[in-house]
């Protein structure tokens, strides 16, 4: 409210300075609506669950909380307590709020003197604690109880002027911005690491199938072709025997490198599984597929991968399929299966060549081999 009504939400707190004006009925005056109101319907338009939109409502008048959800009252109940809490460290009037508390807090849950201590021992260093798990700065709170003492001393002596509420709102919000932002990198951030495959740094399986259900369904409405490469590392498992594991996830790590230089940045590449990948090309038909795949063979066949000085020779198998399902109505499953079968025909052929899926007879699904 302070941020987009900055005018009223100033005039708000000097009416409110002297806390003998509600500050709900100022909001309603003011601005047209109260904190709780907007709170709940933004909130709401971010996707809470009713256990936050619910509180965030009534929290100021848990009386209005009508429905017979025990536990939804009971959230309204203490966050409505709180509020009356948080007066006792900021009011200009803490005993008037201690006393409303300790009342409050009996008739609603029943307290006795015991948990009011507890309560009020603990308070301070549980907001020195929650705003830490948020990375926002918290003044130093005195303990409530000499807040009270000061306060039959000298009610001034705690007041916070309008300068310095103004000042404590400036640095929250520029505390806001920065939290917001840092929050946004590290969602990315995480979300590319849920894409990609640890090793090899390509996507993962689990991307491949959400990327290829979406294109099939892009195509289909495009009324455009759509490719699949199936690639496996030719006696992959004799090498790793041979040479051990470190090195085989060295030529793996290098052989995505190598193919992702040789592709489009259209053409997408994952790891399927062990030392196979998938690559999608959109847009794509079957001859510019297989011409694809053929210069990715010679290139990996034709490149030194050199580990601790070693010269390794690697090649690499493929299968293509194509598919327009805007016509032919294949389904993501067929497809993978249609490239998958191309590339078993070329592991059977002698591998370290390029097979392309062709379809002879409907009933058979034979494969045509258009290049070697």
């Amino acid at each position: 409210m302070a941020g987009c009504f900055p005018q009223q939400y100033a005039q708000l707190l000097h009416e409110t300075s002297s806390e003998e004006k509600d500050t709900i009925t100022m909001e309603e005056q003011i601005i047209g609506a109260d904190h709780m109101s907007i709170g709940y319907e933004v909130a709401k338009k971010w996707g809470f669950p009713q256990e936050l939109l619910v509180p965030i409502l009534y929290h100021h008048s848990p009386q209005n909380y009508k429905d017979t959800s025990c536990k939804l009252k009971n959230s309204v109940n203490v966050v409505y307590v709180s509020g009356i809490i948080t007066n006792i460290l900021y009011s200009n009037k803490p005993q008037k709020y201690h006393q409303k508390f300790l009342d409050e807090s009996q008739s609603i849950f029943g307290f006795n003197d015991k948990i009011y201590g507890r309560i009020l021992d603990r308070i301070v260093e549980e907001i020195n604690q929650t705003a830490g798990l948020f990375g926002i700065h918290a003044k130093n709170h005195k303990p409530i109880e000499e807040i009270l003492q000061e306060a039959n001393a000298s009610l001034s002596s705690i007041n916070l002027t309008y300068d310095q509420m103004n000042r404590e709102l400036i640095e929250a919000k520029a505390q806001l911005q920065k939290l917001t932002k840092e929050l946004e990198e590290k969602n990315k951030y995480l979300e590319k690491l849920t894409q990609l495959d640890s090793l090899t740094e390509v996507y993962n399986h689990g991307y491949f199938q959400r990327i290829l259900g979406n294109q099939i369904s892009l195509a289909s409405r495009k009324i455009s072709p759509l490719s699949l490469i199936m690639t496996d590392v030719d006696d992959f498992k004799n090498f790793n025997d041979r040479h051990g594991h470190q090195t085989g996830d060295f030529i793996l790590k290098e052989l995505c490198a190598l193919m992702r230089k040789s592709l489009r940045d259209s053409e997408m590449i994952f790891r399927y599984g062990g030392e196979e990948f998938a690559i999608i090309l959109v847009d794509t038909a079957e001859h510019d597929a297989q011409v694809a795949a053929e210069h990715l063979r010679e290139s990996i066949a034709m490149h030194p991968f050199i580990v601790q000085s070693k010269n390794h020779n690697v090649t690499v198998s493929f299968g293509v399929a194509a598919i327009m399902p805007a016509v032919d109505g294949f389904t993501k499953k067929d497809l993978i299966a249609f490239a998958d079968a191309a590339l078993l025909e070329s592991k059977k052929k002698g591998n370290n060549r390029v097979t392309v899926y062709g379809e002879k007879n409907p009933s058979t699904l034979n494969l045509l081999e258009r290049a070697g």
